[in-house]
């Protein structure tokens, strides 16, 4: 065979390679895992989860000072960060803020480990902005719901002026909402089974304690749900999911 004839077939090997892998890339002819990843998910990720990592930076180091602390000063801090109606009503954007910067239980491993499985997939797919939008939006939009019914009934006279003041900090709200959107990385049998199962978990929890953070935690399931469609988008358009990421 002729050094002309190898050199030939040498190149349209090359070329043949690159045509599967924009087939493979573009075309998403990757094969998928159960959980709905593929090929084009492996840059994605290899992205580090820079707010995940951060945030649970940030409650650790809370978790360790609230151990630390005296019982009464611990309370005092809690109750200076509570979003109950009495602090919304003075200052809502700082109670709003610093009562997502602690767990009342002083528990940080279960938090730690339910992070990482679903807020840093999470962030890797959709990007910083879109993850904290998310969370913020559980935790913004189910704290207002459920403490806005406080205020209008001890403003008709439901209930006692006393229903203003109660404890009401940590992630929940948000740590639910964004277990919800996150399904939407998964193939739709999963999805729908994880959605089904955490309302039905939510609504479960409901029915045993009607108090209203088990309302908050069904309002921020179904808060999650609702970004479920732009999970989606993004994993139809990957290219834009990376562009995201790295802002």
């Amino acid at each position: 065979m002729s050094s002309a004839t190898l050199e030939h077939n040498a190149s349209t090997f090359r070329w043949d390679l690159r045509d599967l892998h924009s087939a493979i890339t573009s075309r998403g002819m990757a094969s998928r895992s159960p959980l709905g990843w593929s090929l084009r998910d492996v840059e994605l990720r290899r992205r580090r989860p820079w707010l995940t990592t951060g945030y649970l930076l940030v409650l650790l180091t809370s978790t360790v000072l609230l151990r630390h602390l005296p019982t009464a000063d611990a309370r005092q801090l809690l109750a200076g960060s509570s979003t109950d109606v009495q602090h919304l009503t003075t200052t809502p954007v700082r109670v709003l803020l610093t009562s997502a910067l602690w767990l009342p239980d002083a528990r940080w491993l279960p938090y730690a480990v339910t992070f990482a499985l679903f807020m840093a997939p999470l962030e890797r797919r959709v990007g910083i902005l879109r993850v904290a939008l998310v969370f913020l939006s559980g935790h913004v939009l189910a704290t207002l719901l459920t403490e806005l019914p406080i205020a209008g009934g001890i403003a008709l006279g439901w209930w006692p002026a006393a229903a203003a003041v109660r404890l009401d900090v940590g992630v929940s709200y948000g740590m639910y909402a964004v277990i919800a959107a996150s399904a939407g990385l998964l193939l739709p049998r999963l999805r729908w089974t994880l959605n089904v199962g955490l309302l039905t978990w939510m609504l479960s929890a409901l029915l045993l304690d009607t108090d209203m953070t088990a309302v908050g935690h069904v309002l921020s399931v179904l808060i999650g749900l609702g970004w479920q469609p732009m999970v989606q988008r993004r994993l139809r358009f990957p290219a834009a999911a990376q562009a995201t990421v790295a802002h």
